[in-house]
């Protein structure tokens, strides 16, 4: 849709997209269309749908068209009827009319279940389809135009196509059992279907329910209900497990296992994305304190556009326990390496074994979420949330309105620059209430700042760009129609760019009224060819190389106009600063001014290439450091070289043999006392951040290439 809008000259107003008609005037009306308004374009005549039905083959041919665009002499109506649309394209100009009418139950957006055979449930909505198998209550789950902003991800997979390829496990204390424990498959075997899948009457959930064991009569007592709902939420489908003790005191978990495909076969194995972690490429598991807000299956790599997002964290989940990332065969199959007496809950991750490889050979990466067994009392019921779909799109709800953010996570660097010409950030506001209207629906945007630091202001990190209609921070979206009905999802989108006053991971939010339902996004802005100083002291580094390094001539300033000093780790002392150097950091501050941004004087961003790496050397006691990357880079994944021997370890293994101090610092002005920050082992390095190491020995300290979905970025 964004290629059409930018070839057709389309523009969002008043939250609809507007499309010009040929001679530039702007159409009349205004209706739902997908999940986009479109500006309906007058004809002749005015007719209804066409025979009942959910029409897709006339959707998608539809959609195609939208999406590559019409051949001159086109125009598209929409006519948004009370249980149906009706698309109608003209011929103009020919005197002959050809017309396609889809009749969709209550408009795109009524969640509307149909069967796709006698032996599914399935609910829809224009972004995403959940299937749910009768024989055994597991589901499937696809997207139907997936992520707005993207159309080359329509009708790609979202869960492998197989609905054997994904597990809902029960574990169960019992002392009757070898082990102490028993398990059992949510609609399997061992236990009685209670409620098979059945649509909710307002078409938006898929509910079944299950009772373990088969027998309520056993010796121990156990008598335990699991409830399964699926409920889809815009792009997301919401996954919810009620279990209910019906027995006597137990101790009970449970684990839902899948196979994410963000392709159309589910052939690809790419690795995983964990945001502030990295690329996943390896079995590997994450539990309690650090379970990610979410993780992403990606495709293709490079350069991919569709996207997998499980949500762990926000919304109204409950973060699991324990986060897997294994292979599909042991994980899912309940086979192989790893796999413990209990081949459907017990999973030990090899460090070791690709993800990457094909499924025969222990690959094909899949994903268990564990809420590890606790005690249930006599009657006692625990919810277990999580939400599994398509995007990149951040979310926030509240009992009326879920909001959603979407902009680049990632900002280029072009000649220096991050987006010059700004970026977008989009928003959407959806009423999730089938049953009530929301009036007066407001977005307010809320732009990073850098803090203030007595006695200065804060300063903007991200600012608006100007343009000929000028931008509000605070944008009236309108009325929100009930679920289903009407126009029931709002948009709007800003044009933003950085100021240049700061780098790396930055928080941009949006708060949406009534309610508030704030969303939080985070952006990553490289390091540009400028920095912002003050006339209080800052620890800076700056990842690009010189013409010229001397400090003066790199930073364009008049040798009288600022200070700037690095420690000396052999003289035990601070020198004035000589050299301006990536890798390294160094004190300073602008004499007079209060603060200003310095543009770089020949200088070019570091670029480090996949597989290598950037050396800085350092010296036994304490050293100035810094990220050598425009991008943040994580801790963890550095290099150490001890200089004597070239022997070369990963930064854990440098701090546990003693070659390198547990503690890295940096400096923050905002902070009391002496202002410093300890960082954890996990911590980002982001660009422009100057570092405290101390090292008992000459080493050669290697950063690495920044890595993301499918890229590994580089200036342009």
């Amino acid at each position: 849709m964004a290629e059409w809008r930018r070839n057709n000259g389309a523009t969002f107003r008043n939250s609809c997209l507007v499309v010009p008609k040929r001679n530039g005037s702007l159409n009349p009306e205004v209706k739902r269309a997908g999940k986009t308004c479109i500006r309906i374009v007058p004809t002749s005549t005015r007719e209804g749908a066409v025979g009942p039905g959910v029409n897709m083959p006339v959707r998608t041919a539809m959609r195609r068209r939208l999406a590559s665009g019409f051949p001159d002499g086109w125009d598209l109506e929409m006519i948004l009827l009370t249980r149906e649309n009706a698309v109608e394209m003209r011929r103009t100009g020919s005197g002959r009319t050809w017309r396609a009418a889809l009749w969709i139950a209550v408009a795109w957006g009524c969640l509307a279940a149909y069967p796709a055979s006698a032996q599914t449930k399935v609910i829809q909505n224009g972004y995403i389809k959940a299937t749910v198998q009768d024989s055994d209550h597991r589901w499937q789950i696809v997207r139907v135009e997936g992520d707005p902003l993207e159309t080359r991800d329509d009708s790609l997979l979202i869960t492998r196509a197989d609905f054997t390829a994904n597990k809902v496990t029960l574990w169960v204390e019992s002392i009757a059992e070898e082990g102490g424990a028993s398990t059992g498959i949510f609609g399997g075997s061992g236990g009685t279907v209670v409620l098979p899948p059945t649509v909710t009457p307002d078409g938006q959930s898929v509910v079944s329910s299950w009772r373990f064991p088969e027998d309520t009569e056993n010796s121990e007592g156990i008598n335990i209900l699991v409830i399964q709902r699926l409920t889809l939420v815009r792009d997301l489908v919401r996954l919810e497990y009620q279990v209910l003790n019906q027995g006597a005191r137990r101790v009970i978990g449970l684990r839902v296992a899948f196979d994410p495909a963000a392709d159309s076969n589910n052939l690809v194995t790419n690795p995983f994305l964990v945001p502030e972690v990295g690329l996943i490429s390896r079995e590997r598991e994450f539990t309690r304190g650090f379970i990610p807000d979410q993780w992403f299956a990606f495709f293709p790599d490079p350069s991919p556009y569709s996207f997998v997002q499980n949500v762990l964290r926000g919304l109204d989940t409950t973060p699991p326990d324990r986060l897997v990332f294994g292979g599909y065969t042991p994980l899912i199959g309940g086979t192989g390496t790893g796999v413990g007496p209990l081949p459907d809950w017990d999973f030990t991750p090899n460090p070791g074994q690709s993800l990457l490889l094909p499924e025969a050979a222990g690959g094909n990466g899949s994903v268990g979420l564990y809420w590890l067994p606790r005690n249930f009392l006599s009657g006692q019921r625990r919810t277990f949330v999580t939400y599994l779909g398509a995007g990149v799109a951040d979310h926030s709800r509240s009992t009326d309105i879920l909001g959603s953010v979407q902009a680049l996570s990632v900002l280029p660097l072009t000649d220096g620059r991050a987006t010059p010409d700004g970026f977008r950030l989009d928003t959407w506001a959806t009423n999730l209430r089938s049953d009530l209207s929301i009036q007066d629906v407001e977005a307010m945007l809320e732009l990073p700042q850098l803090p203030r630091v007595a006695p200065l202001p804060p300063v903007p990190i991200l600012e608006l760009v100007e343009l000929p209609e000028p931008q509000e921070l605070l944008v009236p979206l309108g009325d929100l129609d009930p679920a289903g009905q009407g126009v029931f999802e709002r948009t709007t989108d800003w044009l933003l760019r950085p100021t240049g006053v700061a780098y790396g991971d930055q928080q941009v939010s949006v708060i949406l009224s009534p309610g508030p339902v704030q969303v939080n996004r985070n952006v990553v802005i490289p390091h540009e060819d400028r920095v912002f100083l003050q006339n209080v002291y800052r620890m800076i580094t700056i990842p690009y190389s010189f013409v010229d390094d001397t400090p003066e001539v790199a930073l364009g300033l008049d040798a009288d106009s600022f200070q700037a000093v690095r420690w000396d780790p052999e003289g035990l002392m601070y020198r004035e600063l000589e050299h301006v150097r990536p890798g390294e950091s160094f004190w300073v501050r602008l004499l007079g001014a209060t603060g200003r941004v310095v543009e770089l004087q020949d200088a070019t961003p570091v670029d480090i290439p996949p597989g290598e790496v950037f050396s800085t050397s350092a010296s036994p006691g304490w050293n100035q450091m810094g990220n050598a990357s425009p991008w943040p880079v994580n801790l963890q994944d550095l290099k150490v070289v001890r200089q004597s021997t070239g022997q070369m370890v990963d930064f854990d293994t440098a701090l546990r043999v003693g070659w390198i101090r547990s503690s890295i610092w940096r400096f923050d002005p905002n902070q009391p006392g002496l202002g410093y920050i300890r960082l954890s082992r996990t911590a980002r390095l982001q660009p422009g951040d100057g570092l405290w190491f101390f090292v008992n020995f000459d080493l050669f300290i290697l950063w690495p290439p920044p890595t993301g979905p499918g890229v590994t970025f580089r200036p342009q």
